[in-house]
């Protein structure tokens, strides 16, 4: 009888112990936070610095003093294909925009697993000239479109970083 109870016990510990070490290794990426609501189906990290904007759309900006930012949002049953979507896209922000160069078209990429397709944009707005990238994949029966915006004269800096997002972006 004794044995036994030293056997549960130590199962206990074991167990104890094993989710105290999961709690440090969470699933979120060393020195990210996830900027996306617990109710979307995806994890959005981004660099702990980055300042988060939870709410009907997911995204983060980089600092008060520089607006970069990214964002993911869903679009349901409104395009078949990403290939869809970027031509109605296309369409509406050369019909909107008198300045809207397209850079880089449908460059396959892989995020959290699923085939997507990028681009790459500029546009003015309000007299500011800003360069976008688009990385669009299906996850579900949902299109995912997440944009990455930043003035030309920022968006080099922050690359890597968001090569880094894309590259832990993850569905649950």
């Amino acid at each position: 009888m004794k044995f036994k109870k030293i056997i549960v016990l130590l199962m206990v510990v074991a167990t104890v112990m094993s989710l105290a070490s999961c709690a440090n290794k969470s699933g979120v990426p060393s020195g990210m936070k996830n900027a996306a609501d617990e109710d979307e189906p995806f994890c959005l990290y981004v660099p702990e610095s980055w300042v988060t904007s939870k709410g009907d759309i997911a995204g983060a900006y980089y600092s008060n003093t520089d607006k970069s930012n990214i964002t993911v949002m869903p679009y349901g049953g409104d395009f078949a294909t990403t290939e869809e979507y970027w031509e109605d896209f296309k369409t509406r922000c050369s019909a909107e925009f008198a300045e809207f160069e397209v850079i880089k078209e449908n460059e396959a990429k892989v995020v959290s697993g699923r085939n997507a397709l990028q681009y790459v944009y500029k546009l003015k707005i309000d007299g500011e000239m800003y360069q976008c990238q688009q990385t669009v994949l299906t996850y579900g029966n949902l299109l995912y479109v997440i944009t990455y915006t930043a003035t030309v004269e920022k968006y080099e800096s922050h690359l890597a970083d968001i090569d880094n997002i894309l590259s832990v972006l993850a569905f649950k």
